[in-house]
């Protein structure tokens, strides 16, 4: 499976009732693995939950130490800027984005 049907299957379980913007998110391990993640919203703005950031959750509780390649779905224009941070300051993170 491409990552980028992986990200528009998963985009599809979003919880996104206020922006409706639903988002999905796919990253390859080294292994080969594919790990999804979908932005999750939350009435407390800014507390929801970023497809890259449940992506990326997935994979650390994979136990997966390393990111080469990532996609995200059509409808996203830009990687989550959070996210995209969070894996650029982890060295167990090495993902370009």
């Amino acid at each position: 499976m491409s990552l980028l049907q992986a990200a528009t299957e998963v985009r599809l379980n979003a919880w996104a009732p206020y922006s409706r913007f639903k988002v999905g998110a796919a990253l390859r391990a080294t292994s080969g693995k594919v790990y999804t993640g979908c932005n999750v919203e939350n009435v407390a703005y800014p507390e929801g939950t970023c497809a890259e950031a449940g992506a990326i959750a997935a994979m650390v509780a994979g136990a997966t130490p390393a990111l080469p390649r990532s996609g995200s779905s059509p409808t996203a224009p830009n990687p989550c800027p959070a996210a995209a941070a969070a894996a650029r300051r982890s060295p167990s993170l090495p993902m370009p984005m």
